[in-house]
């Protein structure tokens, strides 16, 4: 049984360094096995892709899904034209006239930016965690953090209710809860060097 591998004429450097490879040999030899693992090797490292297993990339993800879901909640708190908007997506009627009403409106939307600022403070803290029991547990107790702050909204929606963000927003928000989960259960823990 041989071998010509389609490779080998296209990169110098292989057919330079790895001669023995990059002929035509018989597979049962021995040091073919181990050329072939050496040149494997050095093509898997020159190839490597961001993999999705790993802690970091994912918890990342997760950070700048929550980032782009938490800054409505920074600009309404900033006013103008977004809390403007935001207050005719509610759809009730006469709020923007009524004081009180748009004073537990600002409280309630301040409560919710800091949850979202704590939630957001807590994902870096789990980007520095090295050990891998630790990020499945972070990763696990965000996931339960992620899904209980989003079920209002499902139910809002299923009800018919108007109070719930936009359906792109809430289904940003569960490929993050989703992200989560996945890291609690399959995460690995990739060294750099």
């Amino acid at each position: 049984m041989y071998l010509q591998l389609p490779y080998c004429s296209q990169n110098t450097f292989i057919n330079k360094h790895l001669q023995l490879v990059c002929q035509e040999i018989d597979l049962d030899q021995p040091h073919f096995i181990k050329k072939t693992s050496a040149l494997s090797h050095y093509l898997e490292i020159k190839t490597k892709t961001i993999q999705m297993k790993n802690f970091k990339t994912l918890l990342i993800v997760s950070l700048i899904i929550d980032v782009l879901q938490f800054a409505p909640l920074i600009l309404f708190k900033m006013g103008g034209e977004m809390k403007t908007m935001m207050i005719e997506d509610m759809g009730i009627t006469g709020l923007a006239g009524n004081a009180v009403a748009m004073n537990i409106i600002d409280t309630m939307m301040t409560v919710f930016g800091f949850i979202g600022i704590g939630i957001i403070c807590s994902i870096v803290y789990a980007l520095r965690l090295k050990s891998e029991e630790s990020l499945k547990t972070a990763t696990f107790l965000l996931f339960i953090t992620h899904l209980f702050w989003t079920l209002p909204d499902v139910v809002q929606l299923t009800m018919g209710g108007s109070f719930h963000p936009p359906i792109p927003v809430m289904i940003m928000s569960f490929v993050g809860i989703g992200i989560l989960f996945y890291a609690s259960q399959k995460g690995e823990v990739v060294s750099t060097k």
